[in-house]
Parts: structure tokens; C-alpha cells; sequence
């Protein structure tokens, strides 16, 4: 009886956990997805010689920048780009200068982008399982139910004879 008690306080901590973080992130999606139509390429963070820029309805992460200084770019060439839903990678040489030195190169940069409605859709498919869970419980309290497992508690008294929950 113990260990079904155990049980069931792990669960709805984990169910608590669970939505918790996907109403952050739906919240933090839904934000930075507002945030990129009124500022868009905003540089997020620079992790490694990786960019994260928020960019017109989505989060793009740009490979082969570098990460001591923002390089103005004179010319961009694109070599490859595929978009679908949002989605969208590709790749691009950029001639680059350093602003006041005479110093030139060009790079390969690589990028892949990922729309802020799936990290939304993604977050919110999250809360599904609670929001089943809560309904089932509701339906089990409103049928006279065990709330645990779901023994018909009509004609027991107060403790279940199937897995031994008191409600």
C-alpha cells in the first residue's frame, strides 16, 4: 500500500515537473516568436563558433561565424538553401572585412533554422498526458470510482479492495 502511495506522489511530481517546463517553454516560444517580427536577427547567444539569432518567425543557428567579432559582410553567395514549413537549412559563402584593417577572407557558414510554432506545438503536445490524466481522474471521482485504478467503489466502503487506495 505503501509503494502505490510512493508511486502515485512520484508520478504527479514528475506529471507537476513535466508541466512546468513545457508551459516555460511554451511561454519562452511564443515571446521570442512576437520578438523576431519586431527585431528581427537578433543574436540570442554565441555558443562555440555557433551564432543563435532569432529570425523572422524562427530560431536560426548559423555554424562557421566568428565568435570575437561581429564581421561586416560584403557579399553573400548562396550555394544552397531548402525551405519547407518554416524549416530551413542552408549554406552560403560570405566574403568578409574587418571594419578599418585591410584584411580579407571568405567563408563557408551553414545554417539551419527551426520556426518557433513547432517549439510552441512541441511544448504544448507536452501537456497532453497531465491534461488526460486530469480528465480521467475527473471522470473516475464523478462515477464513484477508485481513483488509482478504477474498481467500481459503489458498494465498497471507504478503501478499494482491488489495490487498497483510500480516496
Amino acid at each position: 500500500m505503501d509503494n502505490i502511495a510512493e508511486m502515485l506522489r512520484s508520478r504527479a511530481l514528475v506529471n507537476s515537473v513535466l508541466c512546468f517546463l513545457s508551459l516555460t517553454v511554451l511561454a519562452l516560444s511564443l515571446a521570442l516568436w512576437v520578438q523576431s517580427y519586431l527585431w528581427p536577427d537578433r543574436r540570442i547567444a554565441q555558443i562555440g563558433g555557433t551564432r543563435v539569432s532569432s529570425m523572422h518567425g524562427g530560431i536560426q543557428f548559423t555554424g562557421g561565424e566568428d565568435g570575437m567579432f561581429d564581421p561586416i559582410i560584403e557579399r553573400e553567395e548562396d550555394l544552397f538553401e531548402f525551405n519547407l514549413l518554416g524549416f530551413s537549412i542552408g549554406r552560403r559563402l560570405e566574403d568578409r572585412s574587418l571594419e578599418g584593417i585591410s584584411v580579407f577572407w571568405t567563408v563557408h557558414v551553414r545554417w539551419w533554422q527551426v520556426p518557433y510554432w513547432f517549439l510552441a506545438l512541441i511544448s504544448a503536445l507536452m501537456l497532453l498526458p497531465l491534461i488526460r490524466h486530469r480528465l480521467q481522474r475527473r471522470r473516475r471521482r464523478r462515477g464513484g470510482l477508485c481513483l488509482s485504478c478504477g474498481y467500481d467503489m459503489r458498494a465498497s466502503s471507504g478503501v478499494c479492495p482491488e489495490c487498497g487506495a483510500v480516496p
